[in-house]
């Protein structure tokens, strides 16, 4: 009750140029809105990074800096990230709007994809691809999720992805705070690195 209370307290409030107006998912590194830009109505996919996180000592810092590897993942298949900046005490990372939400939403709503093998099969060589260009540049994800897989619907019905969220992880393991598998993780699919604390590598994301 009380986070659904505080996520309601958010909506219409502001971050830098952009109002939050709707809460899209949850992850390891904080909540995922649609935004828009105040100027012009843009909309924009927003993260808030959690409180706890961006209170701990030297966390900003690491976090522009981890923006700036980012700079060089740029492929069809990963999320591109426009700016990471801070209002007040807290953090947030804005990225392009996908009009049609993320794979844990998909799969909500159809609730799998067994009988829809040739989107499966394209979805999942989709984020083959991302991780494979990602891999030879030397980042890792480490916490892949169906949250961190963003859809846009194609005009002949299947969805171009973009995958989001590359190398925060490693941030959370780096400040400590692994807390062990997420609302959507499945216990017994984590990585034996992931489960032991160390840091992850690209067998986990594979």
């Amino acid at each position: 009750m009380a986070q659904a209370q505080d996520t309601a307290t958010r909506l219409g409030s502001t971050l830098g140029p952009y109002r939050l107006e709707e809460l899209i998912g949850r992850t390891e590194t904080g909540d995922i809105y649609r935004a828009e830009d105040r100027e012009d109505g843009t909309p924009w996919l927003l993260k808030l990074v959690h409180a706890e996180l961006c209170a701990m000592p030297g966390f900003r810092a690491a976090l522009r800096q981890q923006a700036m590897f980012l700079a060089a993942l740029e492929h069809p298949h990963i999320a591109q990230v426009a700016r990471i900046d801070e209002d007040g005490e807290r953090c947030f990372i804005a990225m392009g709007w996908q009009p049609d939400g993320t794979l844990r939403r998909l799969l909500g709503r159809r609730g799998s994809l067994a009988e829809d093998l040739p989107l499966a099969v394209d979805l999942a060589a989709q984020i083959a691809e991302g991780l494979a260009f990602a891999h030879e540049q030397g980042f890792v994800h480490g916490s892949l999720s169906p949250e961190d897989v963003l859809l846009s619907r194609r005009d002949d019905g299947g969805y171009t992805l973009t995958i989001s969220d590359f190398g925060l992880a490693w941030l959370l393991l780096d400040y400590g705070v692994d807390s062990g598998p997420w609302d959507d993780s499945l216990v017994y699919a984590l990585t034996p690195e992931r489960c032991r604390g160390l840091e992850p590598d690209a067998r986990g994301d594979q």
